[in-house]
């Protein structure tokens, strides 16, 4: 939904939440080569994992209250099914990856 609501006054919050799901995915990628090595590092496993959700809970904070509403208010009727049509049963990709990654 990012790329409809890209205008006006969410444009510096939407950088900041791209920034962040880049860090997210970052941190969950991480996290799944250090379980795929078993590396026998169980520690290293619940820190990764203690840091995305702390990264999470801090993004959501943000994200929720602000940038969720705007799709009911902003969006038209049209994307909005499309979302929410994605969110129901949609998947990524295979080759998907997340902007700030790029």
């Amino acid at each position: 939904m990012f790329p409809h609501l890209q205008s006006g006054a969410l444009m510096m919050l939407l950088m900041v939440m791209r920034r962040e799901h880049g860090q997210l995915w970052q941190h969950i990628d991480a996290l799944v080569e250090s379980m795929q090595n078993q590396s026998g590092e169980p520690n290293k496993v619940e820190g990764i994992s203690t840091e995305i959700l702390a990264l999470l809970d801090r993004h959501s904070q943000k994200e929720e209250p602000i940038i969720y509403p705007h799709m009911d208010a902003d969006l038209s009727s049209d994307d909005q099914e499309k979302i929410r049509d994605l969110l129901a049963g949609g998947a990524m990709p295979s080759d998907w990856v997340c902007e700030a990654l790029r």
